[in-house]
């Protein structure tokens, strides 16, 4: 680790490898890296696209590796970020992790079984490797502020509630950056079971680390109802111990996001405004009230992408010690559960 601080105070940036060249990577990752440029530098791009991955790597003056095995032996890689689909997070992020990169950050969620989430872990620990998930939320100084001060050891929260409602993501995207090589035709269409696991995955899952953090620990889902909301949306309503939780997502058609986290205890009170995903606009904002008054956090210009990038820097550099595996692998079984609940109860509400 001293040889790493040394690098750093040398003047050298770290050299990220970048797996996937789609949306979230052009639109989110790349503009946040290119605002850290004095701590790292993309040095290479893969995708199966092999003509998105030139084009990217151009972009942001990396180059496009042949495949996955040459990205992950380029010696300038020290940092790899997943943003491969769901579906080949586990074999990329083990493939990373074994190849030696000094730290992995895999775009939620981590994988897609829990087998692969214990896979995932064991990899980490074996290599003694930093693995981030991107939920970046969990960087957000909004969050931080809350999680700091909120006092939970005073009580716990008996309803915590996470209500995501916002136009596509494709706005965003649009707004955010001009996509290059976007995809050519829309996804299949999905039953209703699969269509609400996939909005707790891909949706609710951006607050459900949170969500698990705020509750004791060990707490385990038990989802009570379920429905999906048009055009593509969800209400799912849960307990965990003696806690109610509520998730609430809804894409819509007109432009005014809104995307709230709150939590609400026998002597206190915390809620969170988070702006929307895919946009550069600061951090969220926090109020904490209790009956002494109510002290808070004002959106910052640092945003969780750009702390989920920081937090990385500060582990390769010596700094901080990186996230215990389990505990994401925790998140993800949390997660995973509600997803599995809901679909099911989706499939038995359809079946009947």
């Amino acid at each position: 680790m001293a040889a790493y601080e040394s690098e750093q105070a040398a003047g050298r940036r770290w050299g990220v490898g970048v797996i996937g060249a789609g949306a979230v990577v052009q639109a989110i990752h790349l503009p946040v890296l290119a605002g850290l440029s004095d701590r790292f530098a993309v040095q290479a791009v893969w995708d199966v696209d092999s003509a998105r991955a030139a084009a990217v790597a151009e972009r942001c003056g990396g180059r496009a590796a042949a495949s996955l095995p040459d990205l992950l032996a380029n010696p300038t890689v020290d940092a790899v970020a997943i943003c491969s689909p769901a579906a080949f997070h586990a074999e990329h992020a083990i493939a990373a992790l074994r190849a030696g990169a000094r730290a992995v950050l895999v775009e939620k969620p981590l994988c897609a079984t829990l087998a692969e989430a214990e896979a995932i872990c064991a990899a980490a620990r074996e290599t003694g490797a930093a693995l981030l998930v991107g939920a970046m939320h969990l960087y957000d100084p909004a969050w931080l502020f809350l999680e700091q001060h909120a006092p939970r050891d005073v009580s716990a929260p008996t309803t915590i509630r996470s209500a995501i409602i916002l136009p596509p993501n494709g706005r965003f995207e649009q707004w955010s950056t001009e996509l290059l090589a976007p995809p050519a035709s829309p996804p299949a269409a999905l039953n209703p079971a699969a269509l609400m696991r996939l909005a707790i995955m891909e949706l609710a899952i951006h607050d459900l680390p949170l969500v698990r953090r705020l509750l004791p620990h060990g707490a385990r889902p038990h989802v009570r109802s379920t429905r999906l909301l048009a055009p593509f949306g969800f209400a799912v309503s849960a307990q965990a111990g003696e806690a109610l939780i509520d998730l609430f997502g809804l894409f819509h058609g007109h432009w005014q996001p809104d995307w709230t986290l709150t939590a609400t205890a026998p002597e206190w009170r915390g809620a969170i405004r988070f702006p929307p995903s895919f946009v550069q606009a600061g951090s969220g904002s926090a109020r904490i009230s209790r009956a002494g008054g109510e002290i808070g956090h004002d959106p910052s210009p640092i945003n969780g992408y750009t702390g989920e990038w920081l937090a990385i820097a500060s582990v390769l550099a010596g700094q901080s010690s990186p996230p215990d595996p389990q505990a994401l692998v925790e998140d993800f079984a949390f997660a995973f559960a509600i997803a599995e609940q809901a679909s099911a109860s989706i499939a038995s509400w359809e079946a009947a």
